[in-house]
């Protein structure tokens, strides 16, 4: 899930866009390869993954979306025995 901590009118489209950035598998969005998650850490549920979830995410919304940055990011196993990221963004002004 991502949340948006900040104060701009448009905080759904932001919630919307990294949403999207997030979920995607890179190298499958055309003309824009670099964008996403790479699929062997969406796909596998260990630390390793989530180190490696928390860096990407990272990452991903610096490059893609200027007018947030991550704030946190908890990631945890589900009850099925996969990763759920909570991801919390911040307006960029405010650092």
């Amino acid at each position: 899930m991502v949340y948006y901590n900040g104060t701009a009118a448009d905080g759904e489209n932001i919630v919307s866009c990294v949403g999207m950035i997030l979920g995607t598998v890179r190298g499958s969005m055309p003309y824009m390869r670099d964008m996403g998650i790479p699929g062997d850490v969406l796909g596998k549920n260990t630390p390793e993954a989530a180190d490696a979830y928390v860096d990407e995410a990272s990452e991903q919304v610096e490059m893609w979306d200027e007018r947030v940055m991550v704030g946190e990011i908890e990631v945890k196993q589900d009850g099925e025995g996969k990763l759920q990221a909570r991801v919390v963004l911040e307006d960029v002004e405010q650092y």
